[in-house]
């Protein structure tokens, strides 16, 4: 919009203060029409031109699906532009679709200025809220919103001149948010203009990239995926649009395949699915959710797909079965010796747990024997499903064993078998072991540094020859094992005492992988408390002192335990909160209020890079070195937030306030 004529200072007040009086809009007609047609919808609306502070909500909105994508893709262009944004004193302000502020740049002083109006992660600027604003305003139109000073609507804003930019999807042309520019006490210029209008086109360019990364992956993932179904199948990612589709969906639906791909699923009339506004926030966390189809006697199944720890999109199949075993009622069983996790049912982001899942992706795609090394509770026996889900022997059955649960006497005729009337109580006919069960697929022997050095030695005969020897048969027979062995110990001590055989270790353990313990990764903590909660279908929230004691508490049965404690708090808590008092008092006890940090030279005698610095060290020790929180709390992006936590050499202090926790 171009502004057609310039008002002094002195104009423009009388004409809000003639406006604010009379409400009369046609005495505006030298005010631009877009800044006077604003002015009328934010009086329309209530909006009081008295206001000096940018509400915020009661409760900060907690980010996902599209909100965090577009949070994540400001981050990482604004951290480009940092310095140069610092040096011209320029406030950075993103909002989202509602005009929440949900992100803000800029150097310390600017945020500071920021803060006295109430400009805050949480702050409502939507135009009928905040009245005439660069962001709010650019966000009713659709359109860039360029506002002088005394042009916008409320008076604790007059001091102010911005330009709003909106962000739309370059895929889906949605409405994602605005990212505003903003100045203090200086009129707009048109290189700020220019500056929005090259940020928003940045900002959709790194979503678009990502999008096409996306589809890339789920299209790869889908290939093998497809493989393993013969019914109508489809991806489509967290926007709703179909990324692939097989050629017998394409049949199904009497269209071309390349008719399907980048069309949302919701416009697929014939299709008859209405996924949700987006995957992300659906809600179909697990494997296997059903979903009925409109106008079809059939239902399908949703596979949720996690790429870097998010929903990336879902995986849609309708299996051929899927009428009769609507018409006899329920679903269909799962396969006794088949298994039940992926990947992408594994939660966590912790850095050293990722590498530790990265190396196990890795290695199911080859043959290798693999050693599983955690503390009860880690997650060894969903890693070992994983890993066959994604091997080439996932069409195979996939046998656990609990070596530990079964009497030594009887561990070789469980594992290898018995021919009929080989021992007193023996079956009639026999009974084939488990490795005769998983042959073809793979055996996940949980708990076998508890089995003796007899069995150890069978054990290695197995794994060198490639055949078992059932109690009572004469020949040996051949099997096509893959073997996953797990352990709570510390196999390296077991081996120094003579414990565990060496050379049964060194087959075993063509791959080790060691799962860290919980409290190794506190950061995974949250959601893993809200993947519990979503899967037992709960709406239950904790408060800020039970969030606490989770963190802190040592997990000696690590998620195993957490599920458990979380289980038992959600049955008693009222109010759909769990409190400190619904913990155990093991867990509780681990609470302890955070020192608090006082700020010192107040009275400004400190230099701008000290207050800077002051400012880090007190958020840091606040939050506890928790990085999304201390971003949160000071107003940056988490990539800004590393470059000034590197700046000053503080890496340290937020390791120790991790650990701390």
């Amino acid at each position: 919009m171009s502004q057609i004529a310039t008002l002094s200072i002195l104009a423009r007040r009388k004409a809000w203060n003639t406006f604010c009086d009379t409400g009369d809009i046609d005495r505006l007609q030298h005010l631009p029409p877009h800044i006077a047609a604003s002015w009328q919808r934010s009086r329309e609306c209530g909006v009081d031109p008295g206001l000096r502070e940018i509400p915020v909500e009661p409760a900060p909105t907690i980010y996902a699906g599209r909100t965090k994508q577009l949070d994540d893709a400001a981050g990482q262009v604004l951290s480009l532009l940092e310095q140069e944004i610092e040096a011209a004193s320029i406030l950075v302000i993103l909002i989202d679709n509602k005009g929440t502020v949900i992100q803000r740049g800029g150097n310390l002083a600017m945020l500071r200025l920021a803060d006295t109006i109430n400009v805050v992660p949480g702050a409502i600027a939507a135009e009928h809220i905040g009245g005439t604003n660069g962001c709010g305003s650019a966000l009713l139109l659709r359109d860039i919103m360029p506002v002088d000073l005394y042009e916008h609507y409320c008076e604790g804003f007059f001091e102010w001149s911005d330009v709003g930019a909106p962000l739309i999807h370059p895929m889906t042309h949605e409405l994602l948010g605005v990212i505003d520019l903003v100045r203090w006490k200086q009129p707009l210029a048109p290189e700020l203009t220019l500056l929005a209008k090259t940020t928003a086109h940045n900002i959709q360019s790194t979503l678009y990239e990502w999008d096409q990364r996306t589809h890339r992956t789920l299209a790869e993932k889908f290939t093998r995926y497809d493989t393993k179904h013969s019914g109508p199948a489809l991806a489509v990612d967290s926007n709703g649009l179909i990324v692939t589709a097989n050629d017998a969906c394409a049949r199904w639906l009497k269209m071309e395949p390349q008719q399907l791909r980048g069309r949302a699923i919701s416009d697929i009339r014939q299709f008859g699915l209405e996924l949700p506004e987006t995957i992300t926030q659906s809600g179909y966390g697990e494997k296997g959710t059903e979903i009925a189809l409109e106008g079809h006697d059939k239902k399908a199944l949703l596979e949720p797909i996690r790429l870097e720890g998010e929903t990336a999109g879902v995986f849609i199949t309708v299996p051929r079965s899927s009428v009769s075993r609507h018409k006899r009622g329920g679903p269909a069983k799962i396969h006794r010796w088949d298994s039940r996790y992926t990947f992408n049912d594994i939660v966590g982001e912790d850095p050293s747990f990722r590498a530790v899942l990265e190396l196990a992706q890795k290695a199911a795609t080859t043959d290798l024997q693999i050693l599983v090394c955690g503390e009860t509770g880690t997650g060894k026996e969903l890693v070992a499903h994983a890993i066959h889900d994604a091997s080439p022997r996932a069409a195979g059955p996939f046998v656990t064993v609990n070596c530990g649960a079964i009497p030594e006497e009887l561990i070789a005729s469980e594992l290898f078998g018995y021919e009929k009337g080989s021992f007193t109580g023996a079956s009639t006919t026999g009974k084939p072991g488990k490795f005769a069960l998983a042959n073809g697929g793979t055996i996940f022997l949980d708990e076998i540094t508890e089995t003796s050095f007899a069995f150890q030695v069978a054990l290695l005969r197995v794994l060198q020859d490639g055949e078992v020897i059932p109690l009572g048969a004469e020949h040996p027979v051949a099997v096509n094992v893959r073997v996953i062995a797990a352990t709570n110990c510390n196999v390296d001590d077991l081996l120094e005492q003579r414990k565990f055989r060496s050379d049964l270790y060194y087959r075993l353990a063509s791959i080790s992988l060691e799962l860290p313990a919980l409290r190794d990764r506190v950061t995974d903590i949250e959601l893993l408390v809200d993947h519990v909660l979503r899967k037992n279908d709960c709406h239950i929230k904790l408060d800020a002192e039970a969030a606490s004691a989770l963190r802190q508490y040592p997990w000696p049965g690590n998620v195993r335990e957490l599920a458990m404690v979380l289980d038992n708090a959600a049955l008693i808590a009222t109010n759909e909160i769990i409190g400190l008092s619904d913990l155990p008092v093991r867990v509780a006890q681990a609470h302890a209020s955070p020192n608090r940090v006082g700020s010192k030279n107040s009275d400004g005698s400190c230099s701008l890079r000290e207050q800077e610095y002051n400012a880090l060290c007190i958020a840091i020790e606040s939050h506890h070195g928790n990085v999304q929180k201390i971003a949160s709390a000071l107003g940056l992006a988490r990539s800004s937030l590393y470059r000034r936590v590197k700046k000053f050499g503080l890496e340290p202090r937020l390791q120790g306030a991790r650990q701390r926790r």
